[in-house]
């Protein structure tokens, strides 16, 4: 399989220069259009074949699941292996993909995941509950234990296996070949949004019995997905998928994926623009740009001819966050205060990340997620007068006799905004640079005043609010323990009722906002730009391409086959 190149209709971002053509130069695109005009129609409907060609902005650690903390690993892990369940590209609403249903204990601590009895690996091999048992097992003694602590962090017995004081997960039990039941340490109604995630995707023991067979894997994972892989990955910067023609899910319209890593936007938009690139990033200063020449999708995720732009945004934001446990932070209106005098707009401005353009937060929920609610988080904007106002209120007029903050971090970039904003209202604030590892040693030791931090891949309010402010929960956010508020999350997550769920989700947010444990600094949003070639291209708020659903327009007369039902994962969309 080679990279395609010379995409039609790629090339959205030369408008620029076609100003300043000359008019023989005229006369001749005039010709050329003219000769497309004649040319076959493209098709209107769902074509078979072609690769697409999809760029990563930054390297690749492994494209198992064991390796999917990463944004840009979780778009190749999510193309090879299927979950549990899945997230609908557009609304996040949860799917069946390998298990077809699920239901709950009665108090929403024990859930029970129906397997489908077709779902294999494209080696053939069925896949069992037993191989989702192994995989999370997997995951939480590896490498990435620290993220799968993160991800199972409410299943029993992941604290015991990640500290090495149990070989199994006593809470995942294989109760036959299509029966996985999960035991909870609490009610968690979207426990299925959380097994969706590229992370908890199943692995077939069988080819990970020895340290041999394990590096084998990590090159050429043998995956449960629509697509495998076209050759082994050597580790470099390009990795080939091919359509799975034994997957017994709804089969992708595409041939095949390539992934190729550059890192640098700016070359990957150049790129595009040449038509070597079918998906790419953009430098985040050139976005209003780019959005001219190829136009912006409507709803943020969904590409076509014109609309091309999908900027997002992303399940996921950007905080401050307070030592609340620690003086003068323990005063709700020295936090308030700090919060009321940062500029957002600014902040977001100075703080690039490679891929992604940021927008000032209003509140901890990103925009998109079910829950939103823009400025309930009273604080999170600038008011200088009232920030004085309440830091004399403190016992601190113009910041004197306040002790000087210092702030955690592991990459100072950006940092000495927060300082010149502070100074306005008196407070002074130095940055302590350390590596990450000590960054989460003096977290878990709350050896902190002010720290930087956020949150991503979690799709749900409930997700949110219990990692980050259920006080018994080992990690919560800025030592944040407030009983009311704890015994609310207990109650709104072990409500299934979807509706009733997220209003009393939605109400603990406001009780939160009011108590700053955090101060919102920016949500994260895309710089991504989709060839005009592309029909059905979604992006999902997950940052997860779905790949089943996107075809690429070919010619009149050219062969079309595959499937019309277009649906995220295993079970077609008539059968939901």
């Amino acid at each position: 399989m080679t990279i395609e190149t010379r995409h039609p209709g790629a090339r959205c971002g030369e408008s620029r220069s076609l100003r300043s053509r000359s008019p023989l130069v005229a006369l001749v695109l005039l010709a050329l259009g003219l000769a497309a005009l004649l040319a076959p129609a493209a098709s209107a409907a769902p074509a078979a074949g072609s690769t697409l060609v999809y760029q990563l902005s930054t390297k690749l650690a492994g494209i198992d699941p064991l390796f999917a903390s990463g944004p840009e690993a979780a778009v190749v892990v999510d193309a090879l292996f299927d979950g549990l369940t899945s997230w609908d590209a557009q609304t996040s609403a949860v799917l069946p993909a390998v298990a077809s249903s699920w239901d709950a204990s009665a108090n929403v601590t024990v859930w029970t995941f129906h397997l489908r009895a077709d779902a294999k690996f494209s080696n053939g091999t069925p896949v069992t509950a037993q191989d989702f048992k192994f995989a999370w097992e997997r995951l939480l003694t590896g490498a990435n234990r620290d993220w799968g602590s993160y991800m199972l962090s409410n299943v029993k017995g992941t604290a015991a296996l990640a500290a090495g004081k149990a070989k199994h997960l006593s809470g995942v039990v294989a109760q036959n070949r299509t029966t996985l039941v999960v035991k909870l340490t609490a009610p968690y109604a979207d426990f299925p949004s959380t097994v969706a995630n590229p992370s908890l995707a199943p692995v077939p023991s069988s080819l990970l019995s020895t340290a041999k067979k394990s590096r084998q894997f990590r090159s050429a994972p043998v995956g449960n997905g629509p697509f495998l892989l076209a050759e082994p990955w050597n580790r470099k910067d390009t990795v080939r998928l091919a359509a799975d023609p034994g997957y017994n899910g709804t089969k992708p319209h595409i041939a095949g994926i390539t992934f190729t890593v550059i890192e640098d936007p700016a070359a990957a938009y150049a790129q595009f623009q040449a038509g070597t690139l079918d998906v790419a990033n953009f430098p985040s200063d050139s976005l209003a740009e780019v959005e001219a020449a190829c136009g912006t999708s409507a709803d943020g995720f969904t590409a076509s001819p014109g609309h091309q732009v999908v900027p997002g945004p992303i399940a996921g934001a950007m905080w401050s966050v307070f030592n609340t446990k620690k003086a003068p932070l323990n005063d709700v209106r020295v936090r308030r205060a700090i919060s009321l005098a940062l500029d957002r707009t600014r902040l977001a401005a100075t703080q690039p990340i490679p891929g992604i353009f940021l927008t000032p937060a209003t509140g901890v929920l990103s925009p998109g997620m079910p829950g939103y609610a823009p400025g309930q988080w009273l604080y999170a904007q600038l008011d200088l007068a009232q920030a004085a106002a309440l830091l004399a209120e403190a016992g601190f007029p113009g910041g004197a006799g306040l002790p000087e903050i210092t702030f955690l971090t592991t990459n100072k970039a950006g940092k000495s905004e927060y300082a010149t904003d502070l100074a306005a209202i008196g407070v002074k604030v130095t940055f302590t640079q350390v590596s990450q590892a000590q960054f989460l040693t003096r977290w878990d030791s709350g050896d902190y005043m002010m720290m930087q931090d956020g949150w991503n891949w979690y799709p749900t309010a409930a997700d949110v609010l219990y990692n980050g402010f259920y006080g018994p929960l080992d990690g919560s956010l800025s030592l944040y323990d407030d009983p009311a508020v704890n015994a609310a999350l207990r109650r709104a997550c072990a409500t299934l009722d979807d509706a009733a769920r997220l209003a009393a989700l939605q109400s603990i947010d406001a009780t939160i906002a009011a108590a700053v444990p955090v101060t919102p600094i920016a949500y994260f949003n895309r710089t991504v730009v989709c060839s005009a070639r592309l029909r059905e291209a979604v992006l999902s708020q997950m940052n997860v391409f779905d790949f089943t659903r996107v075809w690429i327009e070919q010619p009149a007369g050219a062969r079309s086959a595959g499937p019309t039902s277009p649906t995220r994962r295993g079970v077609p969309r008539r059968d939901l």
